[in-house]
């Protein structure tokens, strides 16, 4: 019996969910409390109508503490899997592109996205880079776009000491999500 192909809104979501796991407060965490990959500091930017999860009038580490598997579902779809266009791109694509969007914040994300696949890095994701993208294929988009998101987190680290605690995480983090696209798509 073959598997059939992970539709990939739901693989991106099951991974994000397995990489960023349940409910985290670390000191040295810039975004704050974190639930399912949603930080404190996330909520905060969005206005209160889509920030306040509880409904109780303010944005705060409560919404987080009480944010549920669908509500993390339903900001992921919206906030970060289609405004970074992850529906146009191949699925391999797709899943590290969402991932970035989630680890490194989308504007970071789309412009390391744009400089791996050899576009101008201005930010915006449209129909040149999403071209590129889907025409460098698999081995070349995953070796290009994998060692610009390695530089990134560690230039992080370079400009910013305190976040050494988090550098061998991450670095874990891309290797497994690497493993991860290759048996979804091989």
């Amino acid at each position: 019996m073959t598997q059939s192909p992970p539709i990939p809104f739901q693989f991106a979501l099951a991974w994000i969910l397995s990489a960023e796991g349940g409910l985290v407060s670390h000191a040295s965490d810039k975004g704050g409390t974190t639930n399912y990959g949603i930080s404190i500091s996330y909520l905060r930017n969005l206005p209160l109508a889509l920030g306040d999860l509880n409904h109780d009038g303010t944005i705060d580490a409560k919404d987080i503490r009480e944010l549920t598997l669908e509500q993390a579902a339903t900001i992921y779809a919206r906030d970060f899997w289609a405004p970074a266009k992850c529906d146009s791109l191949p699925l391999y694509a797709a899943v590290c592109h969402f991932d970035g969007c989630v680890l490194m914040g989308q504007p970071n994300a789309v412009r390391t996205l744009q400089r791996a696949v050899g576009t101008e890095a201005d930010g915006i994701i449209g129909p040149r880079t999403l071209a590129a993208a889907a025409a460098l294929g698999f081995d070349e988009f995953l070796a290009r776009y994998m060692s610009r998101r390695t530089r990134y987190l560690a230039d992080i680290v370079d400009r910013d000491p305190t976040q050494a605690v988090f550098e061998l995480g991450w670095y874990a983090r891309l290797t497994r999500l690497t493993v991860a696209v290759v048996r979804a798509t091989r």
